[in-house]
């Protein structure tokens, strides 16, 4: 599975080896043992990985995306899976960015979110 990553921490974090950590990338390390997948990171602005993923060269985007990402019209974005405070004191919602088209992916990321957070 290939997963860009753009530095926003907590949510995420790249290592000057290029490594990925923070809460979204531990979900996505969770997410791909569940499937039995291994993971293949790519770090990048997030401009840059929107279009990598528009010429279908990653499957999933993270790096703190909430529902209301400028990204939308080129990502398909999981329902939101937590809230988290902003800056101004108001809740975003946090979702993750699936490749347009990949629905059983999509779907089995969206149930392990749910299944993560107690909901299922």
């Amino acid at each position: 599975m290939f997963v860009g990553a753009c530095e926003n921490e907590p949510w995420t974090a790249i290592g000057a080896d290029g490594s990925v950590r923070g809460t979204e990338a531990g979900l996505i390390q969770k997410f791909a043992a569940s499937i039995d997948a291994t993971i293949r990171w790519e770090a990048a602005a997030m401009s840059d990985l929107v279009t990598m993923m528009k010429n279908n060269e990653l499957d999933l985007v993270i790096g703190g995306l909430t529902d209301d990402t400028p990204w939308s019209d080129r990502i398909s974005p999981t329902r939101p899976y937590q809230e988290a405070p902003d800056l101004d004191g108001s809740m975003k919602k946090m979702v993750i960015g699936v490749r347009p088209g990949e629905n059983a992916l999509q779907v089995s990321l969206e149930r392990f979110l749910a299944e993560d957070a107690g909901e299922l």
